[in-house]
């Protein structure tokens, strides 16, 4: 039997032991000047986006100076894909007014990875249409399906802590390229016990089209997006990357489309983790 007396010293030695592990949790999150230069982040917040764009022999190197290993890998894939065009665009996620500037990195971490596996909540989105000059549905259906053959329809992928390894597969249609099905692959850039982002993989492995003109055939568009974790916010970058048909007026379409996606998506992610994932 448990002496009452005691309970006090009891609990007493448990919050002794629990609070230093528990401190020792929490990553210490970089600061935002540690990961883009001062020209960049000023641009960045007043703003609210640094978008760049390439065509051609320029399509196979980066252009936003962002100091980050998942960098690294993102170039690497480019270079051997020799695309040849290339939207990059990077946003913030600021944290609230008054909240801790770090905390549990790795209980946010796995609410990141949850909203990225996440593929039917981007089912409805919208983003904005530069040639209709209006808002416009991004996906009209999308959700995971087992593999590239047999399609049949699947629920989320089971909430895990991590999504480091992973590889799904979903259909999605939007109201410009019509349906397809991609590939998602998820990597850690960082340490397993501390990681500091989040990479995601996106190939199209059906041809897409245009209406009618044929634009990508499969895999040929690569779009990245890589999630870094930082002391002011949570920096989001994209990264589309395209063997299309050299046509100048398909072009430009094509890199406003990829631009005003990348901050549809960005939107999305804000609002899943305003939500709570």
């Amino acid at each position: 039997m448990v002496n009452v007396k005691a309970l006090p010293l009891l609990v007493s030695l448990l919050v002794s032991l629990l609070i230093p592990a528990l401190a020792a949790s929490g990553q210490e999150l970089p600061p935002l000047s540690a990961l883009i230069d001062a020209g960049t982040l000023s641009r960045l917040k007043s703003e609210g986006k640094v978008v760049v764009t390439a065509s051609g022999d320029s399509a196979s190197r980066l252009s936003i100076p962002l100091g980050h290993a998942g960098m690294d890998l993102i170039r690497k894939g480019i270079v051997a894909e020799k695309p040849g065009m290339l939207v990059e665009a990077l946003f913030v996620l600021e944290r609230p007014e008054g909240a801790p500037s770090s905390g549990d990195a790795t209980l946010e971490f796995t609410r990141i990875s949850q909203i990225l596996t996440s593929l039917s909540s981007l089912q409805g989105i919208e983003y904005w249409s530069e040639s209709r000059k209006a808002w416009r549905t991004f996906y009209a259906e999308s959700w995971r399906i087992d593999d590239a053959t047999a399609r049949n329809r699947l629920p989320d992928s089971p909430r895990r802590v991590g999504a480091e390894g992973l590889t799904l597969y979903a259909w999605q249609k939007d109201l410009s390229f019509g349906g397809n099905v991609y590939r998602y692959e998820y990597a850690v850039a960082g340490s397993r016990e501390a990681p500091s982002a989040l990479l995601v993989t996106q190939t199209n492995l059906t041809r897409m089209s245009y209406g009618l003109i044929p634009l990508v055939g499969a895999e040929g568009l690569e779009t990245r997006i890589l999630i870094i974790q930082a002391r002011e916010g949570i920096l989001f970058y994209a990264a589309s990357a395209a063997n299309s048909p050299p046509i100048p007026i398909l072009s430009g379409k094509l890199q406003d489309s990829f631009s005003n996606r990348a901050a549809a998506l960005f939107k999305w992610f804000g609002a899943r983790m305003s939500a709570g994932g």
